[in-house]
């Protein structure tokens, strides 16, 4: 069980079953008792997002196209696609834990494989979300040695979930206010024993 709180309501994600379930400030002492239970930090406030808020930026397509990229970037996209439609999340997490990774030294420009990938994103015949995107963006990033990360932030009131990349803590391929916008409630790989947030 995933926890996190986003101002005011206490957010759980189950990610066998791949569900969220919020819990208002109807009862502070109830909600107290249950935050006490999932360790859960509260304090942050975040701006949030409008729902309809990713759109590709001219910067996000900067970088050098390479063949060999793009090839690499469609094949990931198709497995994050398959493996999500088979098993859901749970599925992609296990998929970016069995990520081969290269040596640091051997990088690839990280500009170019946001570049790839979100031109196989508009090329892609099925209908890519975030969490396919960025399950294929951290795939590559980590196969070529960078310590990418899969996050999954929400926000209530409306409710949106979104998941996008991180490499070295910073946000790739859009908005590097992410973390301030949305209340984290997972990470993968997860720098947490157990994969749970302490």
């Amino acid at each position: 069980m995933h926890s996190t709180h986003f101002n005011g309501d206490l957010v759980l994600f189950d990610l066998e079953r791949d569900a969220y379930t919020i819990h208002g400030i109807v009862n502070p002492c109830a909600q107290i008792a249950l935050m006490d239970r999932v360790s859960v930090k509260q304090g942050t406030m975040h701006s949030g997002i409008h729902v309809n808020f990713y759109r590709a930026r001219q910067r996000d397509f900067s970088g050098h196209f390479s063949p060999r990229m793009f090839f690499d970037a469609m094949k990931a996209l198709h497995a994050a696609h398959r493996i999500a439609r088979r098993n859901r999340i749970q599925g992609l997490v296990s998929w970016l834990h069995q990520s081969p990774s290269k040596a640091r030294k051997q990088k690839v420009d990280l500009n170019s494989i946001v570049k790839n990938i979100n031109i196989a994103c508009l090329i892609y015949h099925g209908s890519t979300r975030c969490l396919h995107r960025a399950a294929a963006l951290v795939r590559i990033a980590l196969k070529h040695g960078y310590d990418a990360r899969l996050i999954i932030g929400v926000q209530t009131q409306p409710f949106l979930a979104h998941a996008w990349a991180e490499v070295d803590s910073k946000v790739v391929g859009e908005s590097p206010h992410r973390r301030k916008q949305l209340a984290v409630i997972a990470e993968f790989p997860s720098p947490y024993p157990g994969g749970a947030r302490q």
